[in-house]
């Protein structure tokens, strides 16, 4: 027959480390049981109310399971509906690098949640309609709902390279994040506006201020996300000789740069494009910042290209 304590033990293990106490009293442990456990050294209080197996490291797990059982978990033992929200949940599920220092827990308004010290408790009117995933065990705000949740942390531009990332190569979870963009929701109204950005081919800032750079100079590419060549993926603009492409841009923001997974997609379009006998130049920040130098590279690039399809045209080698 299965002891209490083995029980408290497989809730502790189901945790990454830690447990209310109500949780361990509704298993069968007796409060003097747990006051003994943490006085042998066994266990620890991690906080009011909490316990936590001595020696486990202290993880960004452990801190959102500390935070979430301390807001979720009943008198009683059960649980209480909340979900990890915010940049919590960006960051478990891997649309922001770190776990911030107070963990955001998502509640419904009419909800009854404790507010401990370094817990951040948001009450929503729209818990009823919101999706929600499983991580290690943690309800979490599923990523449509987060993407937005995150919009006012952030400046455009800089959400603008966090919703590049997580929706590159998937339109289906763009048209996702806006449609939960809704009049009242806090963040809607960057995740709406950038969104767009991206639905309309501008994929950042820095594609719209080129493609602003180029026109004025008299180089207006011909079409802008669009697919040159079969399986590469739409480029950022694209200029047309004798009904061909012949040179594509490429605006390098710094989803390229730090994500591994765009840097590999972005060699192997170069390389495709290439095979279609399409040019490629990649621009970054920086050097949009120097429009001569950037007109003056398309321009040559351009001038390179329109040549070489007239020769060709023309039969000469």
């Amino acid at each position: 027959m299965e002891r209490a304590i083995d029980r408290a033990s497989a809730v502790l293990a189901a945790q990454h480390g830690v447990a209310h106490v109500a949780q361990l009293a509704r298993v069968g442990l007796t409060g003097a049981q747990v006051r003994a456990r943490v006085a042998s050294g066994s266990w620890v209080t991690v906080a009011p109310a909490v316990v936590g197996v001595r020696g486990a490291p202290d993880t960004d797990l452990r801190r959102v399971w500390c935070a979430v059982v301390r807001t979720g978990v009943r008198d009683d033992g059960r649980e209480r509906p909340v979900a990890v929200g915010g940049l919590a949940a960006a960051a478990l599920l891997g649309a922001v690098p770190d776990l911030p220092e107070c963990v955001e827990v998502v509640v419904s308004r009419d909800l009854w949640c404790p507010r401990p010290p370094g817990v951040r408790v948001r009450k929503v009117n729209d818990w009823g309609i919101r999706r929600f995933v499983r991580h290690e065990g943690l309800l979490v705000t599923a990523l449509p709902d987060t993407l937005v949740d995150v919009a006012p942390y952030f400046t455009d531009a800089a959400y603008h390279g966090i919703l590049q990332d997580r929706c590159f190569g998937s339109s289906r979870l763009l048209g996702r994040v806006v449609a939960r963009c809704h009049r009242g929701s806090k963040g809607s109204a960057r995740a709406r506006r950038v969104g767009a950005q991206l639905a309309a081919g501008l994929d950042s800032p820095l594609h719209a201020r080129g493609v602003h750079v180029l026109r004025r100079a008299g180089l207006a590419p011909a079409l802008c996300d669009v697919e040159v060549a079969a399986g590469a993926g739409p480029s950022d603009c694209v200029y047309v000789t004798h009904r061909r492409p012949v040179l594509a841009l490429e605006f390098d923001g710094d989803v390229h740069r730090l994500s591994r997974r765009a840097f590999l997609h972005d060699r192997a379009k170069d390389l495709l494009l290439r095979e279609a006998g399409c040019q490629t130049l990649r621009f970054t920040a920086e050097q949009v910042e120097r429009p001569a130098r950037m007109v003056a590279d398309v321009g040559r690039a351009l001038a390179a290209a329109q040549l070489g399809m007239s020769l060709s045209t023309a039969g000469v080698a």
